[in-house]
């Protein structure tokens, strides 16, 4: 994201699965957080943000760099809500979390049969 996308009380999920959720609480020049790169620090403000109930402070642009999508704006044809990863359905009912994973064990044992004729290729397409 860009930083100037970047706002107070609002929560973003990472890039990728977007499982790791901030939400932000201020963002100001005056915080101060600690600088372990070589030369001076970045002249910007600094995000002070809530993660799994402790604070954290980072350089706006550095929060920016990991922020991938702000909570709650998914396009509404996403059935699966933020989550990026496909959401697993057996005749229109979703898989629990427990049921996909034996699911992937199975089709895992499947994808290692030389005897599969190449369809385990095809199944390897869906797992990943």
């Amino acid at each position: 994201m860009k930083p100037q996308d970047i706002k107070v009380g609002r929560t973003y999920r990472n890039k990728g699965a977007g499982r790791t959720k901030r939400k932000v609480l201020e963002i100001s020049p005056d915080l101060k957080v600690r600088w372990l790169g070589e030369g001076d620090p970045p002249k910007e403000p600094v995000v002070r943000f809530e993660q799994e109930g402790n604070e954290s402070m980072l350089f706006l642009g550095s929060f920016a760099s990991w922020a991938g999508k702000e909570e709650g704006t998914c396009p509404a044809e996403t059935p699966n809500g933020c989550s990026l990863e496909p959401m697993v359905t057996i005749n229109g009912k979703p898989l629990s979390e427990g049921q996909v994973m034996t699911l992937r064990v199975a089709l895992g044992h499947f994808l290692a049969d030389e005897s599969s004729n190449g369809l385990g290729g095809i199944a390897k397409l869906y797992l990943d």
